[in-house]
């Protein structure tokens, strides 16, 4: 199992992942601290190494800032628990101390912004699958870079953030490690084992001692006490063939081109390009849908949709790019209250 080591100061604002063949003292020289008071605070031995894959809690001073993160959207429901143990509905807009735990019911979609830069130009969003829980460990930002922790322990999530920020995001699960400074990857949890698929940038995979190095279109699988299994090549994604891009949503009426080897397709639909809100997912089996009811919400004046296709062995490819769908005005007033 990956190693997390908290100290007395539990929540502080950086981490530091321990790659293959590097010590606690190259770290501290790397960034500017005393070895003996990196290692105190993770509550290590004087000496000796350190398993590869350990997250190091680092010094809030002088490093960056604590923030707290925050829900920008919810389909469905869910719920938040506090670190005081306080179980709050799960609403957008809420702030979220770390240790915090945020879980979505089946169906259900939410979006949460970890850490994000002063200006606002980077930040780190993570997208959590229907029945999903993960735990905020850490969020800060400062310096010109973020950093972003979380346990995930139920379901399946898809980091964003842009290919040129700076920082670093972990996210760690009961067997395995991931983490990235940039791009989007997904990570999934199976029975007893987890998953992880490299979409947009290089990510790195640890666990059982070991690391693997994924780049953008690879994935790898974690058992239990097992070392990440070697890079295997994502399938295609697929091109998108109907309806047409800003076609009107009348008749819902869905094709795209087949992908060899596919088991089969993940449908999403969302009320923006960025998929930061999720309105309706669902597995086909075939490059084509069409569902006799697809309730949306009337009030809005587009929806974008996407595919992306799966393997035999449930690795996922990268999603398509969207196409958007306008929702009449007729409609959306004949429909409204």
């Amino acid at each position: 199992m990956i190693a997390l080591l908290l100290s007395g100061l539990l929540w502080a604002a950086g981490h530091r992942v321990i790659h293959e063949g590097e010590t606690i003292e190259q770290i501290a020289r790397e960034l500017g601290y005393d070895a003996k008071e990196l290692r105190a605070l993770n509550a290590l031995a004087a000496r000796g190494a350190v398993p590869v894959g350990t997250v190091l809690q680092l010094p809030t001073e002088g490093v960056v800032r604590a923030q707290k993160a925050r829900v920008l959207s919810v389909t469905g429901r869910g719920r938040i628990t506090t670190p005081d143990g306080e179980v709050l509905e799960l609403e957008c807009g809420r702030w979220m101390e770390p240790g915090t735990t945020i879980c979505t019911s089946v169906e259900s979609y939410a979006t949460i912004q970890l850490a994000k830069e002063d200006a606002g130009a980077h930040f780190d969003d993570i997208r959590l699958s229907s029945s999903t829980c993960l735990t905020v460990v850490s969020a800060a930002s400062g310096e010109g870079q973020r950093s972003s922790l979380v346990n995930l322990s139920e379901g399946s999530v898809q980091v964003d953030r842009p290919s040129d920020a700076g920082g670093l995001i972990t996210v760690q699960t009961p067997v395995s490690l991931t983490t990235a400074e940039g791009g989007s990857f997904r990570v999934t949890l199976e029975e007893d084992a987890a998953r992880t698929e490299a979409l947009t940038e290089n990510v790195v995979v640890m666990a059982a001692g070991a690391e693997v190095s994924l780049e953008a279109g690879e994935g790898s699988r974690v058992s239990r006490d097992t070392a990440p299994t070697a890079p295997v090549p994502l399938l295609d994604t697929g091109f998108l063939l109907k309806p047409d891009n800003d076609a009107a949503l009348i008749r819902p009426d869905f094709a795209w081109t087949p992908v060899e080897a596919a088991l089969g397709y993940r449908i999403q639909i969302a009320t923006s390009p960025d998929f930061s809100r999720i309105l309706y997912q669902e597995d086909i089996p075939y490059p084509e849908w069409r569902p006799e009811f697809l309730l949306l919400p009337y009030d809005v004046p587009a929806l974008w949709w996407r595919i992306s296709s799966f393997d035999r062995f449930g690795f996922e490819s990268p999603p398509s790019s969207p196409r958007r769908l306008t929702v009449p005005t007729q409609l959306r007033a004949a429909e409204a209250p």
